[in-house]
């Protein structure tokens, strides 16, 4: 798996060069691609050729060189408005130093994300059988409740730095708004979906009854919070990200992270007895401090000084 790491390096910058300029369903494709050359890897090694962990790695491996070279193909093509012309091991230190400015910042909010997403899972762990069961549903399904969220949340970050980089921050303002007003929609027809086949997906997993009533409880609740609030909290700074203002967006994101998603989780599911119920809670809770940060920083005007040549 490591050994596939700079391949997968290679693809995500390609697919972020092609989103910039506005051809996202290239990477899309090839993102399709790669999964079908994977899932099929794995199943004619795993079942056909009994290989088990190796059937597994292999065709990882074998996806994510396809992509990485299917990458460096496409942006060879003459007509783009960027191309990769030739490799090179030569680097230009101001671009090398704005990458790192904003990836860095990008990367270390998306680590202590994963990291308290890892305590949290330890803390649902000792409240027993049924609570992990219904976390784990809750988690895959929730996640298709926001699919359209995050989608739209890639489209607002090409959209927005296009606007900056022209310097069009009346522009980027009003795409933002248009583009939330798009996430409220495309969220509330995922989460009604959600709703509608829930019973049947729930009837899959085969778990306890105490763990399917859980489970329903959770999707309940996040359908409601995330209907209301989720795109205030995930999907405008995705704006002020895309504008260069990934500092702000970090701080607020950890800080929100720590003291309500996993202080506050904890002190509710252990310490209050809420259990599994109170992790999710508290969740909604971090959802809400989120916005009264995020929110007044998108009307007020610092987040227009941060962009390249600006901050």
């Amino acid at each position: 798996m490591e050994a596939s790491t700079p391949f997968l390096a290679i693809y995500g910058a390609g697919a972020a060069l092609f989103r910039v300029m506005g051809s996202s369903r290239i990477s899309m494709w090839v993102s399709l691609v790669m999964n079908v050359i994977n899932a099929a890897g794995n199943a004619i090694l795993i079942f056909g050729f009994h290989r088990g962990v190796e059937g597994v790695a292999i065709p990882t491996l074998l996806s994510r060189m396809f992509t990485a070279a299917a990458m460096l193909f496409l942006l060879r093509r003459p007509n783009l408005p960027m191309q990769v012309e030739k490799l090179s091991l030569r680097h230009d230190r101001r671009i090398i130093r704005h990458i790192l400015r904003y990836g860095v910042t990008n990367g270390l909010e998306s680590s202590m994300f994963q990291l308290g997403k890892i305590l949290l899972l330890s803390t649902v762990a000792v409240l027993g059988t049924a609570s992990v069961a219904a976390n784990a549903i809750g988690n895959t399904l929730c996640t298709f409740q926001c699919i359209a969220g995050n989608a739209v949340g890639l489209g607002i970050v090409t959209v927005v730095s296009q606007c900056v980089g022209a310097g069009d921050y009346q522009k980027a303002r009003l795409y933002t708004k248009k583009l939330l007003k798009t996430t409220y929609l495309c969220m509330s027809l995922c989460i009604l979906a959600v709703y509608f086949l829930m019973p049947a997906a729930l009837q899959l997993y085969n778990v306890s009854g105490e763990a399917e009533r859980c489970a329903y409880q959770i999707i309940w609740m996040h359908g409601l919070f995330g209907l209301l609030i989720w795109p205030l909290a995930f999907t405008l700074p995705q704006a002020l990200r895309a504008a260069g203002d990934t500092t702000f967006t970090m701080i607020v994101s950890s800080v929100s992270m720590w003291t309500m998603r996993v202080c506050f989780g904890i002190l509710l599911g252990r310490c209050l007895g809420y259990g599994v119920l109170g992790i999710w809670m508290a969740m909604f809770v971090d959802w809400a401090l989120r916005i009264a940060f995020f929110l007044p920083r998108f009307c007020g005007h610092r987040w227009e000084l941060k962009a390249i040549g600006q901050g």
